[in-house]
């Protein structure tokens, strides 16, 4: 029963060692939700990392998507040693869904509130 988080705490290890790379793994979903395959749109989406904000954006979301992907599989690997198998089976899928969901959910209000922050002040860096 725990082998089906173990994608779900590799991606949460990806996640923290992209930090160490030049951009973290979250900027590259990033650019594929924005950017999808056109050349202008992603050669765009690339130039923001010329902007400290947008760094930090990426790497923020990059910590918190590695955090809960963590968090779910050590919640798993607790529920499998703690209770029945048939209990794990029915809370597990719920527990996976909630912290996607909310981890979804944050990105996107996240972001929407960076993106408002960025046209109200003018870039500095």
């Amino acid at each position: 029963m725990i082998r089906e988080s173990f994608f779900t705490g590799a991606f949460g290890i990806a996640c923290f060692v992209s930090l160490a790379l030049p951009r973290p793994l979250m900027f590259y979903f990033g650019r594929h939700f924005t950017a999808g395959r056109d050349p202008a749109s992603i050669a765009e989406f690339d130039s923001g990392w010329q902007r400290l904000e947008f760094r930090h954006v990426a790497r923020l979301i990059t910590v918190v998507w590695g955090v809960a992907s963590l968090v779910e599989f050590l919640v798993r690997v607790a529920l499998v040693y703690t209770l029945p198998p048939a209990a794990v089976l029915v809370v597990s899928p719920i527990i996976l869904g909630g912290l996607l969901i909310a981890t979804i959910v944050w990105t996107f209000a996240y972001l929407r509130r960076m993106r408002a922050r960025a046209v109200r002040q003018p870039v500095t860096d």
